[in-house]
Formats: C-alpha cells, sequence, structure tokens
C-alpha cells in the first residue's frame, strides 16, 4: 500500500505518521520494523527498503520524505531531468508489496509530479492544510480534553488569538495551561497569565532576530506580536527598555559582576529574562545597541508626531536594524 501526505500542517501530518508506527504494535518491533528515507536516497535504497520482509509482525512501514518534490516541474515551467532515474523509481513502486506501507511525504503538493501521475488511482492521499479559526478552537478543546484537562470557551478564543495556527506552539501551551491548571477549569485568567510569558518570550525572540540581523525572522516575530493583539508602541517600549537594560548590563559584566548580582542591581527576577539578558549583553557590541537605541527613538518619534502609522514605523525600524 503506499500513501501520500502532504501539507503545510506539519503538526498534524506528524502525528498522523507516529499513528501509523504505533499500529505496527509493540514499540520495539514498530522500531525495527520502520525505515525513513530522507534526503538523496537512490531508487534501489527504496526498492530493498520496501521488499524487506517484516519482522515478527505482519506489515513494515517505509517513510520517504521529498520524493515526488524532486521531480516536479520547477517555478519557471522547466521540467527536471533525470528521466533514467524517474523510470528507476517508478519501476521500485510499482512492485511495493502488500506487506509494506510505503509512505511518501511532501509540504506541498506535488501533481505534476511524474512519479505521482503513476500513483494516481492507486495511492491513497491525504492534506493536512492549516486549521481555520473554527476548526482551531475545535483543535484546542480536543487536546485540552486529551491531556486530561477542561477548558472554557472564552479561554479556548483567547488562547487561539494569542497562539494562531502554530500548532507546535499550541500543543506546548495547552500542555503547560493543563499542569498549572492542576485539575481545576483553565479559565481566561489562566491563559492571560500563560500569554504574558509567550509575549515576553516572543519578545526576547524578536530582540534576538535584530541584533542578529535576521531580517525574516525579525519580521516574523513581529507580525506575530501585531497579529496577537500588541500595540506598536508598546513593542517599541519593550525594545528600548531591553536594549537600555542590554547597555547597563554590559558595564556591570565589565565590572566583574556576576550574572545573579546583575540581575539584582537591574532588579531581573525572572531566570529567563535574566539569563537571556546576560546571553545578549555578553554578545553583541556597545555599537550595535547603541545604534539600535537611536533608531528606536527616531520611530517611537515619528508615531507619536503622527509622521508615520505604527505598524509601517516598526516594519521599516526592522528592516533598518537588520541591514546594519
Amino acid at each position: 500500500m503506499i500513501l501520500v501526505l502532504w501539507g503545510v500542517d506539519d503538526f498534524s501530518l506528524t502525528e498522523h505518521l507516529h499513528s501509523l508506527r504505533q499500529e505496527l504494535g509493540e514499540p520495539s518491533l514498530a522500531e525495527a520494523n520502520t525505515t525513513w528515507l530522507e534526503g538523496r536516497f537512490s531508487a534501489r535504497e527504496l526498492a530493498d527498503a520496501c521488499s524487506a520482509s517484516p519482522f515478527f509482525i505482519s506489515r513494515r512501514l517505509v517513510i520517504a520524505a521529498g520524493l515526488l518534490g524532486r521531480f516536479a516541474s520547477r517555478g519557471d515551467g522547466e521540467q527536471p531531468s533525470g528521466g533514467n532515474e524517474v523510470k528507476a523509481f517508478i519501476e521500485a513502486l510499482e512492485v511495493v508489496p502488500e506487506s509494506t506501507l510505503l509512505v511518501l511525504t511532501e509540504d506541498s503538493p506535488k501533481r505534476d509530479s511524474p512519479l505521482f501521475k503513476k500513483l494516481r488511482g492507486r495511492a491513497e492521499v491525504r492534506e493536512f492544510p492549516l486549521p481555520r479559526w473554527a476548526e482551531l478552537q475545535v483543535w484546542i478543546q480536543k487536546r485540552v480534553q486529551q491531556s486530561g484537562g477542561q477548558i472554557a470557551p472564552g479561554a479556548v478564543r483567547l488562547l487561539a488569538d494569542a497562539a494562531g495556527d502554530n500548532l507546535w506552539s499550541l500543543a506546548n501551551e495547552v500542555e503547560k495551561l493543563v499542569l498549572y491548571s492542576g485539575g481545576q477549569l483553565i479559565d481566561e485568567q489562566m491563559v492571560h497569565h500563560l500569554v504574558s510569558q509567550m509575549r515576553e518570550a516572543n519578545l526576547f525572540r524578536l530582540t534576538e532576530s535584530l541584533l542578529q540581523g535576521r531580517a525574516a525572522g525579525a519580521g516574523q516575530g513581529l507580525h506575530k506580536l501585531l497579529d496577537g493583539g500588541m500595540q506598536p508602541v508598546h513593542i517599541l517600549g519593550f525594545m528600548a527598555r531591553q536594549f537600555r537594560t542590554l547597555v547597563m548590563a554590559q558595564d556591570l559584566l565589565g565590572q566583574g559582576l556576576k550574572p545573579e548580582e546583575v540581575g539584582q542591581r537591574l532588579n531581573i527576577n525572572h531566570p529567563y529574562a535574566l539569563k537571556q539578558t546576560v546571553s545578549q549583553a555578553r554578545q553583541y557590541p556597545f555599537s550595535r545597541l547603541k545604534t539600535a537605541l537611536e533608531r528606536l527613538l527616531e520611530t517611537d518619534l515619528a508615531i507619536k508626531t503622527g509622521r508615520w502609522d505604527g505598524g509601517l514605523a516598526v516594519d521599516f525600524l526592522v528592516v533598518g536594524l537588520c541591514s546594519g
């Protein structure tokens, strides 16, 4: 049997793969009867993995990542090369025995792949799109129940707003909430408490991306905060405060103070916040921090005087800081 799994919801896709492994039976036997193929594996490697006999169970599982996309046409319309290689893979796919479940995984549909065209009518195809708003709320509700907790409808909506459609992040936050609730109903106050921690962590990651000049990461971090309802002026305020704190932390560390003493002097009580502050203060030169502070102040003034829209201003700030 051949199964094609594709979609941008890699969390649900990964969970489905794990469920297929669990269906094989006892974990040690499932491990022994599962083969993962990634990268530039050959048709011979695929054929050998599929033709191997199951070991003490009725079926083997072979998971091959990115095979269909390897032979799909490029965005410019040019067809891929490798006709002989394509033929070899088609031959391998045609003789997959019933005792093997072959799973082909892709991050997006590859319907123009010559391999996929050969599999039409023979392979089962399952897509994993990102959940829509209503589906996301249902997903959160079920995830909480599966984890042994209960959650109020308002808390579901608030959590969906804060974390968005990143199911990896949501699954992690649900686990935290269930532990934090201690068997009680998860309410909006609990989610608010968690969301404040999520935003603080996202703000630290945004600062880190800016200092490293990673425009893509900084842009994603910025819009995650904006989409979560955080106002541009509040984001600027945190960033300015963080950069000033880094300058002061640099000075204190230069005087020979230990991280714990720096935390006491700067009134940083949370271990995560102190760890991030000390790490960034040690890693980045004063000149970069000074430049970032100057641009932050310019942006803040531009917003408050009405010269720039808040969202547009912080976008320009991120691009400017990342470009040096």
